[in-house]
């Protein structure tokens, strides 16, 4: 049985309103074609957003993050 079919048999025991949601998921796969670039940092993610971001503003928001972690954590 190849997969086509498996996936075919599964979906018709299903009731409908699960298949609605099993084509839902489907039509939000990305296509074979669709392909995206990684990104090389964090400053990447936020190209689009047209949002400079120095080292600086890293290191305080890590410096915030870190202020309330305990410090008494045995390992």
């Amino acid at each position: 049985m190849t997969i086509q079919e498996s996936v075919l048999a599964h979906l018709k025991s299903l009731p409908v309103d699960q298949q609605v949601k099993v084509l839902d998921y489907v039509e939000q796969l990305p296509g074979p074609n669709v392909r995206r670039e990684p990104f090389k940092d964090l400053r990447g993610a936020f190209a689009q957003l047209d949002v400079d971001l120095s080292p600086e503003d890293f290191q305080q928001v890590r410096r915030e993050m870190w202020r309330s972690f305990p410090r008494d954590i045995e390992p």
